[in-house]
């Protein structure tokens, strides 16, 4: 495995206006920007959602409207690393805890010209009463994992834990996680993982489904401390590619999530069996081929880290 620094650089530098900031003592303002992206699938040609209002909540404070609207996303024109603006808005530093977003509709068509047993090819999902009275997502910086006891965690998340509680003079099990972000002068974005293939689930034979069902499940990190994860998928006996595969990452130990929230990402295997799951939180990951027997991989992903060299070799 083979492992190289990514070095994000993202802030856009604010003037200091004198504002107390989130109920924190902190000055000045920040620019919150809140991007959407997707993890690849097969089944759809579209997967359509319209994201109405989006509240930031901070630790001490009323909750600031980023956007009253967002708009209507394809989620399929944003895979593979790609993303769009929800909103931007200069908000006071300090920190803050949760976001929510309102999701109004969701529509999906189905890939390869097939279409469903009533013979159309777009099924109107129903959005759960959750989703349309504001999906809940808890925020977590990079250092959420501090202060969490080190059973669970992989060797070098745990050593790493150890360091930085040691920076404060304490040990590891006798601090509480990290909540929420800390926004200082300057951009933070945070991005948003609607991930279809678990999102949308289609009902009823594959070959003719009966409809689809929505079932939200976000993901949400901040950008410049998200990494990534890669590598490639081929049969055990021929080394042939394995094209379209699921692979699945999963953060050992997650904090805290609400209900319809996921600390959770998958994606799909390519033509060349190559595969890249983006936007991960810092942490340690079990890493999996869905339907392989190949045994699972654990990863561990520093800030801003990119690791390469994630193979399996599995039987098709």
């Amino acid at each position: 495995m083979h492992r190289f620094w990514q070095v994000a650089a993202w802030t856009a530098v604010l003037g200091v206006v004198g504002c107390d900031g989130a109920g924190t003592g902190v000055e000045g303002t920040a620019r919150m920007t809140l991007q959407l992206t997707d993890a690849p699938t097969g089944a759809f040609a579209s997967a359509t959602i319209a994201i109405g209002w989006i509240r930031l909540i901070p630790s001490d404070g009323d909750p600031i409207t980023l956007s009253e609207d967002a708009g209507e996303f394809d989620l399929l024109a944003l895979q593979n690393g790609i993303t769009a603006t929800l909103a931007s808005l200069d908000v006071p530093a300090g920190r803050y805890h949760q976001l929510r977003l309102e999701v109004r509709s969701a529509s999906v068509t189905l890939a390869d010209g097939r279409t469903f047993a009533d013979g159309s090819g777009t099924h109107e999902l129903v959005v759960p009463s959750g989703a349309r009275s504001g999906l809940k997502v808890n925020l977590f910086d990079g250092d959420w994992t501090m202060g969490m006891p080190d059973r669970g965690l992989g060797d070098e998340a745990a050593a790493r834990g150890r360091m930085r509680n040691g920076r404060n003079g304490m040990g590891s099990d006798h601090l509480v996680r990290r909540t929420g972000v800390e926004l200082v002068p300057g951009e933070t974005i945070l991005v948003l993982d609607f991930d279809v293939s678990r999102n949308f689930v289609l009902t009823g034979p594959r070959d003719a489904p009966t409809g689809a069902l929505f079932k939200p499940l976000i993901r949400a990190v901040v950008r410049d401390v998200a990494g990534t994860i890669g590598g490639r998928v081929t049969d055990v006996a021929s080394g042939a590619p394995q094209a379209g595969r699921t692979v699945r990452a999963v953060l050992v130990d997650s904090p805290v999530l609400e209900p319809l929230q996921t600390a959770e990402a998958t994606t799909v295997t390519a033509d060349d069996g190559t595969y890249t799951l983006w936007f991960l939180s810092p942490g340690t990951y079990t890493v999996s081929v869905d339907g392989a027997a190949a045994p699972a991989q654990t990863v561990v992903v520093d800030e801003g880290e990119i690791v390469t060299g994630v193979d399996f070799a599995i039987a098709p």
